[in-house]
């Protein structure tokens, strides 16, 4: 570690702001990466939000050590008033923020600063690592925002970033924090991310792909990971979002907003709401308030692009029937069997009819999910029970349900023998034709190979190429088949 007398002479060029609670056997590590760190002109500011364990002495020891660390009390309570306050006490040029049981690669905020200086832009964002007990995640691999280096990026130009709303993957200009007000919410729960949208919103920002921060995700008591289901910290969860989306509305662009919702209610709203749906106590009503007011505020078109067992969840919960909605994100085959049962099932397949139109494809989802799921998990029930879920699906198909909308094996159960239950499970049991599959793995081959400009070394000819792209059913391709035929119609010059 840097000596006691050094790293405070002259104005650091980074605040590093630390929230610590009950941290003791994380926050010494912590510390050891960022005080570690190539670049040494910085301060770290560790706010205790009350710790009762250890934490306090830990911090106190290595300060004796690195005068370029300072613990400081919160004076008011939780993560948002320690970063507040701990901002309104820093002096560096740049904020960077942590958490007390993470980590910070060595050059992380090297790469950071130096980005900043070259663009002179006042945020710079960087690529992050999840630590999981048995693997580590970079967010790049799951997320396509990260793969080069690029300057002054607003929302327009990528509104994937507002699904990277973390505080700690970033430096910001201080005197531009201020000036524009930004604060973190008083929030036990996601009280960073109103913080960084409107950050994302006011501010043009740099991006690089270097990771420049490790986030641990543990499991405990004291985890905030773990307590992220509570009815409070829903409740916290979707008062922040709300609040995002109103800053997202006030740039006054359609497209950007449209697909803001779309990015959180595949993701973020989808983790939190299936649980606010399966709860049924009554200490979670104003979650679920919270979460209409949320989803009625997304445009159809915004919905529409949603997977389809998505877009029929939201359909349910814009409308406040919250019985249906439980059924959607509820255990899927015989227990959603049996849930359907209890109640209209027609009716919700109407329902589900009316989001996709004629496609189909969420009320088909609902099908599959339940009876033709029930048969395909346990074909060995009674034949009278095989009989019973064959015919109960094929009722609600026909309320108006297009065969395109269902997948291979589907339809072979939907097709077989209803007198026959033995032809009900062969046809469970059957897979997919050996060359519908093969097929399906040429036409992504083809399109890797297209996408690197290596279509010379070994791809179809147009017309093969237009000939496999025809013949592709799975669902999970079907998409790839659409691209290998306009690709191969483009060639073909049709």
């Amino acid at each position: 570690m840097t000596g006691p007398t050094e790293g405070r002479a002259l104005e650091p060029r980074l605040s590093v702001i630390i929230p610590a609670f009950n941290v003791e056997d994380w926050i010494g590590l912590t510390l050891e990466s960022i005080l570690g760190a190539s670049e040494q002109s910085l301060e770290v500011l560790v706010v205790d939000d009350g710790s009762t364990d250890e934490t306090r002495r830990v911090v106190e020891n290595i300060a004796t050590l690195d005068a370029r660390v300072r613990l400081l009390p919160n004076p008011g309570k939780g993560g948002a008033q320690a970063r507040n306050f701990a901002i309104g006490q820093a002096s560096g040029e740049f904020l960077a923020f942590s958490d007390g049981d993470d980590l910070v690669p060595q050059r992380a905020y090297e790469y950071l600063l130096r980005q900043a200086d070259a663009s002179g832009n006042d945020m710079v964002v960087g690529n992050h690592v999840t630590s999981e007990p048995q693997r580590l995640v970079k967010r790049s691999s799951n997320l396509p925002l990260y793969r080069q280096t690029e300057a002054g990026l607003t929302l327009v130009d990528e509104p994937l970033f507002l699904r990277d709303r973390v505080c700690w993957n970033r430096i910001i200009r201080r005197s531009t924090w201020q000036r524009l007000g930004l604060e973190f919410a008083d929030s036990r729960r996601s009280n960073d991310i109103q913080a960084m949208t409107r950050a994302y919103c006011m501010i043009p920002f740099d991006v690089i792909p270097e990771p420049v921060y490790v986030y641990r995700r543990r499991v405990g008591s004291t985890s905030m990971t773990s307590n992220k289901l509570r009815s409070d910290a829903l409740r916290d969860h979707f008062t922040q979002e709300i609040a995002c989306s109103d800053a997202v509305a006030s740039l006054g662009n359609k497209h950007l907003g449209d697909r803001y919702f779309a990015g959180i209610l595949e993701f973020d709203v989808w983790a939190h709401g299936r649980e606010v749906a399966l709860q049924e106590a009554h200490e979670f009503d104003e979650v679920r308030e919270l979460m209409l007011e949320l989803v009625t505020r997304a445009s159809r078109d915004a919905v529409r692009s949603l997977p389809a067992h998505h877009r029929l969840f939201y359909t349910f919960v814009g409308r406040g029937d919250w019985e249906a909605a439980r059924i959607i994100v509820g255990r899927q085959g015989r227990t959603m069997a049996d849930a359907l049962d209890r109640v209209d099932a027609a009716g919700i397949v109407r329902a589900a009819i009316a989001t996709d139109g004629k496609t189909g494809r969420a009320a088909a989802w609902l099908v599959r999910a339940s009876y033709l799921k029930a048969i395909v998990d346990d074909p060995n029930r009674s034949d009278e029970q095989i009989v019973s879920l064959q015919r109960k699906a094929r009722a609600l198909v026909r309320l108006g349900l297009p065969k395109s909308a269902f997948e291979w094996r589907d339809r072979q159960i939907l097709l077989a023998n209803s007198a026959d239950a033995e032809a009900i499970r062969e046809a469970a049991r059957k897979s997919e034709p050996f060359g519908v599959l093969y097929v399906a793995r040429r036409v992504r081959g083809v399109l890797a190979r297209v996408a690197k400009a290596d279509e010379d070394r070994g791809a179809p000819t147009p017309q093969q190429m237009l000939s496999m792209a025809r013949r592709v059913r799975p669902r999970h391709v079907r998409k790839a088949g659409g691209v290998a035929i306009r690709v191969a119609r483009r060639r073909l010059g049709r």
